[in-house]
């Protein structure tokens, strides 16, 4: 019977598992190591932080072609959870799954089930407009806080304040965020069809919007304000702002993604009639997976 072992990489042995989880580079994990008969078969990264509750770790894994359906997964979740065991216990998946993907097959074998789900719609930009324009309406008669923000592309001076602003509403770890915003400023082809910016209000960054031009349509990727503007109108003045740069570009479509606990995001996608395109499960794994007796 072929031998797996599974335990944390070492030095040496960490480059082969980032080829093999390429969106793990930079990124503060613990790298998983399998082999099977003394061959490299797959990894897993265990990012060592749980911000979720129930709390977890989340956990992405991948196996080599050669040795997949061999049991090498199931050994790296197992790896994964038991060094978790004595932290917080639990695992969440690392990105969310589509319920029909192969790897919620999976996930779920290993005693993962779904904790939460979010969608990605899509709309016309004239009738997102529409639907949010009584409201910016309101509040530009108001005057006032309105008519202080600006916007202006993310920049090596607004960087950092924008990752810990997206680590705060928990859409990015801070290394995360920060290597997310780095990329489209390192000039390369993300960048050219990055359209991110900053809102900010004096010299404080109070929001951030990640948006980029995808097939001929505007994909808004995060959108967040800081504590001292939520629930005010800074969230839809900077998605009007965008949109208008947008049609300015001849845009005339609009993807975002949403919690289905997020009500106004949900409201918003409701009011402009904008069509669900894709579901995404968060998975998570109990201590203990086994059913209760």
């Amino acid at each position: 019977m072929a031998e797996i072992l599974c335990r944390e990489a070492t030095a040496s042995e960490a480059p082969a598992c980032l080829a093999l989880l390429p969106e793990a580079w930079g990124v503060p994990v613990h790298l998983l190591i399998a082999r099977r008969d003394g061959a490299f078969a797959g990894a897993a990264a265990l990012y060592w932080r749980s911000w979720a509750d129930p709390p977890g770790f989340p956990v992405w894994l991948r196996v080599g072609p050669p040795f997949r359906r061999q049991g090498v997964g199931r050994a790296l979740v197992e790896a994964a959870a038991g060094l978790a065991a004595a932290e917080v216990g639990g695992l969440w998946s690392l990105r969310p799954v589509a319920p029909d993907a192969e790897a919620m097959a999976f996930l779920e074998a290993q005693g993962f089930t779904p904790h939460g789900r979010s969608f990605v719609f899509r709309a016309k930009i004239a009738d997102l407009r529409e639907s949010i324009a009584p409201i910016l309406a309101r509040a530009r008669r108001r005057g006032g806080l309105i008519e202080a923000f600006r916007f202006e592309p993310v920049s090596e001076a607004t960087l950092s304040d924008a990752a810990w602003l997206l680590a705060n509403a928990r859409l990015f770890d801070p290394v995360g965020g920060h290597r997310a915003l780095r990329r489209r400023l390192d000039g390369g082809a993300e960048a050219a069809l990055d359209r991110s910016q900053v809102a900010v209000h004096g010299e404080t960054v109070a929001g951030v919007i990640l948006w980029r031009i995808e097939d001929g349509r505007a994909v808004i990727d995060a959108q967040v304000v800081g504590d001292a503007w939520r629930g005010g109108p800074l969230y839809l003045l900077m998605l009007e702002t965008q949109m208008v740069r947008g049609l300015n570009e001849g845009l005339t479509e609009i993807a975002f993604a949403s919690d289905e606990t997020t009500a106004s995001t949900m409201g918003l996608a409701r009011r402009s009639g904008a069509i669900r395109t894709q579901t995404r499960l968060r998975l998570y794994r109990r201590p203990d997976p086994s059913p209760s007796p």
